[in-house]
């Protein structure tokens, strides 16, 4: 009687050291998934350019500058030339504190006419101006 009963807890050991290594390859799989879920994928993102913290400053003037669906533009409201406009924003990047430059285009632009002005625009002035889109306004 002592034998059948031995026979069976060697039976039972030999069952659960069967299912040990089956553990062990499970957890290295669930660890591996839960690993690539959170790690980052694909291509690692380019740095993004810093700028100048004095572009960004509030107490800095503001200047704006819009595109209308006709290609009129305006200087702080006022219908303007393109080029006066160009020749202004040189003259101030000149100056120490130069005012901030804020570009609006108007709703119905095509997106190469607003990526043209916008790259001409910061030709001029450089990283002191910036883009808001007429969708932006509508955001809370």
């Amino acid at each position: 009687m002592d034998d059948l009963h031995s026979s069976d807890r060697l039976a039972q050991q030999s069952a659960v050291s069967g299912l040990i290594p089956l553990i062990d390859v499970l957890l290295v799989v669930l660890t591996f998934l839960m690993w690539m879920s959170v790690a980052p994928g694909g291509t690692p993102k380019p740095p993004q350019a810093k700028t100048p913290q004095a572009a960004a400053d509030p107490s800095l003037p503001l200047q704006v500058v819009a595109l209308s669906q006709t290609g009129r533009w305006f200087f702080n409201g006022t219908p303007t030339p393109f080029e006066a406009i160009t020749s202004r924003l040189r003259a101030d990047s000149g100056q120490p504190r130069a005012p901030r430059v804020l570009f609006l285009p108007s709703d119905g632009l095509e997106m190469e006419t607003v990526s043209e002005s916008f790259r001409t625009l910061r030709a001029t002035a450089g990283d002191r101006v910036r883009l808001r889109m007429p969708s932006e306004d509508a955001l809370p």
